[in-house]
């Protein structure tokens, strides 16, 4: 051991004993042989330990009030003690209840002993392999220290000697190109010299000094050295540098973005697809625009604030999804036929985000369905769509067939490139029908909350419905002769047996007389069903529908919509499975509109 100085030695030397350096001075194999002896020791000092009492132990039972023993606890464990505490407790007054069971004696006094000399020799062994470790930590470090001492050794040998040739070869190029440049120059004023004597021939010795003033006088000052005046005019004489490729302010892409209808993001791994969705959909719900995502890999907290349908791969939930869409986008275009663009925009902007877009092929049957209404049906009626994915191929976009020109002549597209060791993310946008271009991607962070969650009822309310179905099904002649132009016929009959209803249909939500308003006023004036005849009818589904009304949008939704008596049940009387009363109530109304119970 290297001491730093004399007093370190003594120090050093006084704290350690005559067996300490012993052990320091052993061969490796003998301190690992009296490391294992006293590890093998330990061991069989502590076995011995633990087999056996060190005292006397008393079994008891307790006597219960219906002169049952009860001998151990509620963890089965015996009901006992020592010898000495027993004593103790007799003298101290022992309950009548508690009944001497066994006296059980020692079996190894010698425990305590035992314990202790394993402690000892297990304390011994860490104290032997801490010394060892020590001394093979201090070997390595020099080992390092001469490893690093030889290359460094290498390392100057070689750049010396690398120096050195390449000193002798520099010398030898500066004396050739100093030579070289010499002879030139002469060269140069050699021909300089016979130019000269040509053109002053048969000049006198005045005439020849009045001819180089004039050549003086005659030397632009702008030109030095090897310029000439040719060099210093000619175009083809500058420098080109590198045109650079322009590129499209953040915000001015990014808007375009928010505002597009059909938006896809596509990119490798860790290409930040996920990242720059964020900042759209964080856009387009700032805006007020209603957010449904689809993400069958989603984690706790990744869309707080958000709708998320799909959850744990749950793609039964997510071809649902891909099913109401297109339902809503028939709802709505019908809505756009009958009352205009207006109305339907009242109903809000929806924003259908579909991230892993590239696993729902195969895997969800709508999901051709839902991006070809994406891409074609949804342009008039306020439902948006962006979709995530690895790729642009249709075989990707949730095996989608056929749509390819419609993909690039609809979709606003945005390509994420990964980094790289040498290279930074990029990112490339193509508007529809055009081709990519650059642009310029800050420095965003992912965002992951988005605020309040959108927590409003389905976006049609029950008078819009109604007016959806009667157009559908014809149920009601004043809208056909309103689509044709032949609006002649009064506005129809009130249902005044109620007029409780006959108020709330003829207020606006915005707490208005609708009779200022007579098209309004007849649209939402409720229409009796034509097959109750009673004063009070009986309303069906949280709309309030006419028998014939809810058994007819009923029939639509199973044969048309291919839904199920739940997802009916919950569309239309908004309850869920269980065993509630409002559920039963539901249940039993949709048999009985159905004919399978009783009227």
């Amino acid at each position: 051991m290297g001491y730093l100085s004399d007093e370190h030695q003594r120090l050093s030397k006084s704290l350690h004993s005559r067996l300490v350096s012993w052990i320091e001075e052993l061969p490796f194999d003998r301190k690992v042989t009296a490391i294992a002896a006293s590890v093998l020791i330990g061991t069989l000092s502590a076995a011995m330990a633990w087999n056996g009492q060190a005292s006397d132990r008393v079994y008891f039972c307790l006597r219960t009030p219906t002169s049952q023993l009860r001998c151990q606890d509620r963890h089965n464990r015996p009901f006992r003690m020592t010898a000495w505490h027993w004593n103790q407790w007799k003298q101290e007054g022992q309950p009548d209840n508690v009944v001497f069971l066994e006296l059980v004696k020692a079996s190894n006094q010698n425990k305590p002993v035992l314990a202790l000399h394993a402690f000892i020799e297990f304390a011994i062994a860490g104290w032997l392999l801490r010394h060892l470790q020590n001394d093979e930590r201090q070997l390595s470090q020099f080992q390092e220290v001469v490893e690093k001492h030889n290359v460094a050794q290498a390392e100057l040998q070689a750049r010396v000697e690398l120096e050195l040739s390449a000193n002798e070869y520099t010398v030898d190029i500066q004396k050739a190109e100093i030579l070289a440049e010499t002879d030139i120059q002469i060269a140069h004023l050699d021909a300089k010299e016979t130019l000269f004597e040509a053109e002053t021939a048969g000049m006198t010795e005045s005439e020849k000094r009045e001819y180089v003033e004039f050549l003086r006088r005659q030397k632009t000052p702008y030109l030095q050295g090897s310029q000439t005046l040719q060099g210093t005019i000619d175009p083809k004489d500058k420098v080109e540098g590198q045109q650079q490729m322009a590129v499209i302010n953040p915000h001015q892409w990014f808007e375009e973005t928010i505002n597009y209808c059909s938006v896809l993001v596509f990119g490798g791994q860790n290409s930040g697809k996920t990242t720059l969705a964020s900042h759209i959909i964080k856009a387009r719900k700032d805006r007020g625009d209603r957010i449904i995502v689809l993400d069958p890999h989603a984690a706790k907290g990744q869309w707080e604030g958000l709708e998320v349908i799909g959850a744990g791969m749950d793609y039964k939930a997510i071809d649902d999804a891909f099913r109401w869409y297109y339902g809503e986008c028939e709802s709505r275009y019908k809505l756009l036929a009958l009352e205009g663009e207006e109305a339907v925009e009242a109903l809000g902007r929806i924003c259908m985000v579909t991230e892993e877009l590239t696993n729902y092929a195969g895997r969800c049957k709508n999901s051709h369905n839902y991006l070809q209404s994406s891409l074609s049906d949804n342009r008039k009626i306020f439902l948006d769509s962006l979709a995530i994915s690895h790729d642009r191929t249709l075989s990707k976009l949730g095996g989608a067939k056929d749509i390819a020109q419609l993909r690039d002549n609809a979709m606003l597209e945005v390509k994420l490139i990964p980094p790289t060791l040498h290279n930074p993310r990029q990112a490339f946008m193509k508007l529809p029908g055009q081709g990519f271009e650059p642009v310029l991607l800050p420095n965003w962070q992912v965002i992951k909350n988005f605020g309040v969650t959108y927590t409003s009822q389905p976006a049609i309310d029950r008078d819009t419905l109604k007016r959806i179905w009667d157009l559908e099904f014809n149920l009601d002649s004043e809208t056909t002769k309103r689509l044709d132009g032949n609006d002649s016929s009064p506005n129809p009959k009130r249902d005044d047996d109620n007029p409780k209803r006959d108020s709330e249909t003829t207020k606006r939500p915005d707490g208005n007389d609708s009779s200022q308003n007579p098209k309004r006023d007849s649209e939402t004036t409720k229409r009796p069903d034509s097959n109750d005849s009673s004063p009070n009818p009986k309303r069906f589904t949280h709309f309030g529908l006419g028998r014939n009304e809810a058994r007819k949008m009923i029939i639509h939704l199973r044969n048309e919509m291919k839904m199920t008596q739940t997802e009916i049940l919950k569309t239309l009387w908004n309850v869920r499975p269980g065993d509630s009363e409002i559920y039963r109530n539901a249940v039993s109304e949709y048999k009985e509109l159905l004919g399978e119970g009783g009227d």
